[in-house]
């Protein structure tokens, strides 16, 4: 009869919890005859696995002899006091839920059973236990905070698959995780209007990826719909599991909704402000017409994020290849004054060009249809185009949401 001796070496115990794991998955009669048996739960954050006592306790373990164990002196009793070397007992509700909703696939977990975590990590439960007593005290008391404040986030569940997350910069990344997290907003519905593509297409299958790569499926759709940002983070700081991936996300989102909130709602309100002082102290009236307001916006708006997320992604004039983000102007294809606070903040709604073909576009003399190809104004000569530099060959790349605006562009500007 095969002899089982106990462990001695906490490697030997995170080889045995991979392999219940693994087990467990593959060996129907282990489920079956013995999943109703396990009570104590050993759980190694640094490998994300839970395991029981008896199974862990014993050198080389593995389904095979755990299921012929019977009459061979393997005692669960004995592998608890082993272990107690490395693990302490715990009660942490939110690692319970994340025992059921891992192990509790294979069969349900027994009422009563109880959880051990390593020494080592104790001290980074407890920071944790802390944190929503030390957001209790940071909220004056705000029950109602509070109850948002605890509650039970799903872990993530990453895949490797990267090609969509890759493809995205920060900026595109960002307001995919951000309209899942806040708005419900379908795949379909963040491939359109977020990345820019026709949903008939792309089927919502990029920002799918882009989200599945970090870990956000089904279950944490809209699941901060009564959260600000701020609130958001919050909470994932205080859950157990490693959710910086997203945390970084939202930071930069809410870095970035700042930014853009001063460039339309402070830049423009103070130039328009140094605008009407300028023609208030000057000798004579001047007139100020509103499209010249909206030169001394769009100028400042060339600074801002809006003209950073195009460079990353447009690198170069749409028509003529200049890079040098000198000459560079983040051009709205549907014009700031004529746009809504989203369409004038949508990267979608951008063309990167040199000051020539800015000036040409915004003016009307040229704009492009759905292929890309250009479309030049009647009102122009070939001698005019050629000292312009444009040609009726060129074209651009246009996404199906650019489309969209360039529709617009047409209609309304295109003479």
């Amino acid at each position: 009869m095969e002899e089982f001796v106990l462990i001695d070496q906490l490697d030997e115990v995170k080889r045995n919890m991979i392999q219940f794991n693994n087990d467990l998955k593959e060996n129907e009669e282990m489920r079956r005859r013995f999943f109703s048996h396990f009570r104590q739960w050993y759980y190694i954050r640094e490998i994300d696995m839970f395991a029981p006592s008896k199974f862990i306790g014993y050198k080389n373990m593995n389904a095979s002899r755990y299921n012929n164990k019977n009459g061979a002196g393997a005692d669960g009793r004995k592998t608890e006091v082993v272990l107690r070397k490395w693990f302490v007992k715990k009660e942490i509700p939110s690692l319970f839920e994340k025992l059921q909703e891992s192990i509790g696939l294979y069969g349900r977990i027994k009422k009563g059973s109880k959880i051990h975590i390593l020494k080592t990590e104790e001290s980074y439960f407890n920071s944790l236990l802390d944190k929503p007593r030390q957001v209790f005290d940071a909220t004056q008391g705000s029950g109602e905070l509070l109850i948002k404040l605890l509650k039970l986030i799903p872990p993530l569940e990453s895949v490797n698959r990267s090609r969509e997350y890759n493809l995205y910069n920060d900026s595109f990344r960002d307001r995919v995780v951000y309209k899942y997290l806040f708005h419900s907003r379908t795949h379909r519905w963040l491939d359109e209007h977020i990345l820019g593509l026709n949903p008939d297409e792309s089927r919502g299958y990029q920002a799918m990826g882009i989200l599945h790569f970090i870990g956000l499926k089904d279950k944490h759709k809209g699941i901060f719909k009564d959260l600000g940002i701020q609130e958001a983070i919050q909470l994932l700081e205080i859950q157990n599991f490693d959710f910086n991936l997203v945390i970084q996300s939202l930071q930069r989102y809410q870095q970035q909704d700042t930014a853009n909130r001063d460039v339309e709602e402070g830049f423009s309100a103070g130039e328009y402000i140094e605008l009407e002082s300028n023609v208030t102290a000057a000798p004579k009236q001047i007139e100020i017409t509103e499209t010249e307001k909206e030169q001394v916006i769009k100028a400042r708006i060339g600074q801002s994020t809006f003209k950073r997320d195009l460079v990353k992604i447009q690198k170069k004039c749409s028509l003529c290849g200049v890079s040098d983000e000198r000459f560079l102007v983040a051009s709205h294809i549907k014009p700031w004054s004529q746009s809504n606070h989203q369409e004038r903040l949508d990267i979608n709604n951008g063309l990167l060009l040199c000051p020539n073909h800015d000036s040409l576009f915004d003016k009307g003399y040229i704009s492009f249809d759905d292929n890309g190809a250009i479309l030049t104004s009647s009102s122009l000569d070939d001698n005019e185009k050629l000292f312009l530099n444009i040609n009726d060959k060129l074209k651009i790349k246009l996404g199906y949401a650019q489309q969209q605006y360039m529709k617009w562009h047409r209609k309304n500007k295109f003479k």
